[in-house]
C-alpha cells in the first residue's frame, strides 16, 4: 500500500488510499480506492466502495448487519 488515510465522526468512517499491485512479468498498477461506512458498525450499516483504475471506476454499496462473535 502506498498511502492510506481515515476520517471518522459519530456515524461515518471514510477511508481512502492508493495501492500498488505488482504482477510477475507485468507492469505494476496503481489502484485508487475509497471506503465509506455509514451507521453503527456493530449493528446495521452500509458500506460503499469505489475503486478507480485509470479511466475505469467501480462503485458498489452493501447493507450489512453485524451479528457479533459466537461463544467458543
Amino acid at each position: 500500500m502506498l498511502r492510506y488515510g481515515e476520517k471518522k465522526d459519530d456515524k461515518r468512517v471514510f477511508r481512502q488510499g492508493l495501492t500498488l499491485m505488482e504482477y510477475e512479468g507485468q507492469l505494476s498498477k496503481i489502484i485508487q480506492w475509497s471506503q465509506l461506512i455509514e451507521g453503527d458498525p456493530f449493528s446495521e450499516h452500509e458500506i460503499t466502495y469505489r475503486i478507480n483504475y485509470g479511466s475505469e471506476s467501480v462503485l458498489r454499496s452493501f447493507k450489512v448487519k453485524y451479528l457479533g462473535r459466537g461463544q467458543a
